[in-house]
């Protein structure tokens, strides 16, 4: 079953997923163990993501997705920085990762 959870995951972030490490905060609250995420959830975090990345001097990024229209894209390095540095969270999905946090993974 875990397995089954985790495949299923991955292969939603890739739908997520910028080749150039940049990623939606639907897919980074993802990679920190966030689950069902409502979509007022994920706009607050794409806002407070988006004040990071003007913080950072990285630039957002955005594309057009079939269900959610623009969104926005989030550097890696913006992204470890609000959810470990501010937050204090730890990343549960690396590439290649099958230990997931909200799965009771060791």
């Amino acid at each position: 079953e875990k397995d089954r959870i985790i495949a299923s995951m991955k292969e939603e972030l890739k739908e997520f997923r910028d080749e150039e490490e940049y990623y939606t905060a639907k897919a980074a609250m993802k990679m920190y163990g966030y689950i069902q995420i409502s979509e007022p959830e994920a706009s607050a975090v794409g806002r407070k993501l988006s004040s990071l990345s003007r913080e950072m001097d990285y630039e957002k990024k955005s594309r057009n997705h079939a269900v959610y229209g623009n969104v926005g894209l989030y550097h890696i390095d913006v992204i470890t920085h609000y959810f470990e540095d501010v937050l204090g969270e730890s990343r549960v999905i690396w590439k290649g990762a099958q230990i997931m946090r909200t799965l009771g993974g060791e």
